[in-house]
């Protein structure tokens, strides 16, 4: 809800962000992302940690920047390496992540002349 907050207050939806600010919303978030990693200590989950990990740079570069750019791709590297997990378990996963993405690419592109999916922070 980050990147939609200028949007959401427009039309008078309230979502966090938009009632406690940008910054709170990423101190909160981070709050819960270290909760997360606590909670895969407690129960050994390494799944969980190994995923953590390999978003940890980018989300501490969100907390330095604090940028809605940063914290954008903070959040798309976290569902990229969730996908890439989820993959190495099932790997039939794969091939229905790699349909989406070129699927989706081709529609938005056709559609809207839009860059999307992509891992840049718009």
């Amino acid at each position: 809800t980050i990147p939609d907050r200028e949007g959401d207050a427009a039309v008078k939806k309230v979502t966090f962000p938009v009632r406690y600010g940008f910054s709170a919303t990423l101190w909160i978030s981070s709050g819960c992302y270290l909760l997360a990693a606590l909670l895969g200590c407690y129960l050994g989950d390494q799944f969980l940690l190994i995923i953590l990990a390999a978003v940890a740079p980018f989300w501490l570069y969100a907390l330095i920047r604090h940028t809605s750019a940063a914290v954008i791709i903070a959040l798309k590297m976290g569902i990229f390496f969730f996908s890439i997990g989820v993959c190495i378990k099932f790997p039939l996963f794969g091939v229905l992540i790699i349909a989406t993405y070129y699927v989706t690419r081709f529609y938005y592109k056709r559609r809207f002349n839009f860059d999307y999916p992509n891992f840049k922070g718009r």
